[in-house]
């Protein structure tokens, strides 16, 4: 301390300026992190918002019966398990008679809003074709969607259906359609079709035609199955069970569990399988089994019309005789151009055509047949079954003619002449006979176009088929079937059998 010149005391200079304040520079105030959280979520929310209008598709109104498993904002849209669009809206029509569905489609699923289209709700089903939609029990109902052909369209407005199609445009196989004029009872739509006993395909609809009346079932064939569909095949009526009686008893028969319960359509490619069937191919739909086969094998062997002045009691089916051994049989009859007169038609089984020669005799040997003459009183009975069904015999001179050409035409004799019975000639069969059955039928190539082409020697003349109907056991008139429009079809026991 020093003294001043008023002789006070004076402070140093560098104490006091040791007692003022100094200035401390702090850092700069940072934003807190916090803040970046909501910046973030509105940054997220605002891209998820850009998306889903970006990917905003079309708005589409899809009608159904009943909303059952329906919510707006919870029922998808799908095709192939993929989800495709979300229900929006789910109103009641105007008229109070419908639901009205609004569903939002994705931004790439334009192809499922052109015409043809089909919607469905899927959800657990119980039908012919079996359990479906189980799926739905666990991830709820949907809609299902099948898209249109490429290139259709563009529509705003659909009609759903009440059931899931059975066939998707995307599933690959074969379609081909049955038709039959009688035989459609028991048909259902969903319906298996079998072959060899194996579901290899289904029944995907059901329709009438109005002008041929003729019933129409759509089938579909799995893929892996098409190749066993030909040209030359054959379906029939495989629902419930199937009856035959003759003189040999009743026999029951049935093609599968699943079609005596559902319903179904069976198939077999009897013969030499021939090319493979197109798709869109037409067939005709069989009674059962038996009426197919018949079909087939009355289409092979050697066909001959016989005429008479009455038909007597002679009627499809009846067996042609060999003395006494049963080589063909009567397929159909009807009037001749004239009126005056009955033909006959007649199949002989592929191994017993070398019989019939130009110069054969044919008879009717239906019942008992007596002929009183100067040797005696003779009684002459072709066979049990003739005595009850009816049939023809026919016998070959010998040495026997040239053989007989395919529509040959022979004149039916309503007594037989004992020398005829004496005839025998050795003829040469092929080595099938020995190994055929009566009345089965061997192989063969189809034979039954060109009855009455050829004029032969002797007894057998040229003459077309009968003019008028032929008949069927159960007597109704042929008619044309649908599948083979440029030629006729005549029926024969419940089958088409084609004819020239």
């Amino acid at each position: 301390m020093s003294l001043g010149r008023d002789g006070g005391d004076v402070m140093p200079e560098d104490e006091s300026h040791d007692e003022l304040p100094e200035a401390v520079a702090l850092p700069a105030r940072r934003i807190s992190a916090i803040w970046l959280v909501p910046l973030v979520a509105a940054l997220i929310a605002g891209l998820l918002l850009w998306r889903a209008f970006q990917d905003r598709g079309p708005l589409i109104t899809v009608t159904f019966s009943t909303a059952s498993g329906i919510d707006a904002g919870k029922t998808a849209l799908r095709y192939l398990d993929v989800a495709v669009g979300m229900v929006e809206t789910v109103r009641v029509s105007d008229d109070l008679s419908h639901v009205v569905v609004l569903a939002r489609l994705h931004r790439d699923a334009e192809a499922f809003r052109v015409e043809g289209t089909r919607f469905w709700v899927e959800r657990p089903r119980l039908g012919p074709e079996g359990v479906s939609g189980l799926s739905t029990l666990v991830s709820g109902a949907f809609i299902g969607v099948d898209p249109g052909p490429e290139g259709g369209k563009e529509l705003k407005s659909f009609m759903g259906l009440d059931q899931p199609p059975l066939q998707l445009r995307a599933e690959k196989g074969l379609s081909v359609s049955v038709h039959t004029l009688e035989f459609g009872a028991g048909l259902s739509y969903g319906a298996p079709v079998l072959y060899e006993g194996i579901a290899v395909g289904r029944v995907t609809g059901l329709s009438v035609e109005a002008e041929a009346k003729d019933v129409v079932a759509q089938i579909f064939i799995e893929e892996r199955y098409a190749r066993f569909v030909r040209e030359n095949s054959r379906f029939w009526n495989a629902s419930g069970l199937h009856f035959d009686a003759s003189l040999g008893g009743v026999h029951a028969s049935m093609d599968s569990l699943e079609s005596v319960l559902m319903g179904g359509i069976a198939f077999s490619t009897p013969g030499k399988p021939g090319p493979e069937a197109k798709g869109g191919a037409r067939f005709s739909l069989y009674r059962n089994a038996t009426s197919a086969q018949r079909d087939f094998r009355e289409s092979l062997g050697l066909h001959v019309v016989l005429e008479a002045s009455r038909l007597g009691f002679l009627r499809p089916g009846d067996a042609v005789l060999y003395r006494g051994e049963q080589v063909g049989r009567v397929l159909g009859h009807g009037l001749r151009d004239d009126a005056r007169r009955v033909g006959l038609h007649l199949q002989i089984d592929p191994p017993y055509t070398a019989l019939v020669r130009t110069d054969s005799v044919f008879w009717n040997a239906s019942g008992v047949q007596a002929e009183l003459g100067l040797t005696g009183f003779h009684v002459h009975v072709a066979s049990v079954e003739s005595l009850l069904e009816g049939s023809v015999s026919f016998a070959t001179p010998d040495p026997p003619g040239p053989k007989a050409r395919p529509g040959s035409v022979f004149p039916l004799h309503m007594q037989v002449k004992e020398r005829w019975l004496s005839w025998a000639p050795r003829i040469k069969l092929g080595p099938s006979a020995a190994q055929s059955r009566p009345g089965s039928g061997g192989g063969g190539a189809m034979g039954t176009g060109g009855l009455g082409a050829e004029r032969g020697a002797g007894s057998a003349t040229e003459a077309p088929l009968p003019a008028a109907p032929v008949r069927n056991a159960a007597g109704a008139p042929r008619v044309p079937s649908p599948a083979a429009p440029p030629r006729e079809r005549q029926r024969f026991g419940g089958a088409h059998h084609q004819m020239d």
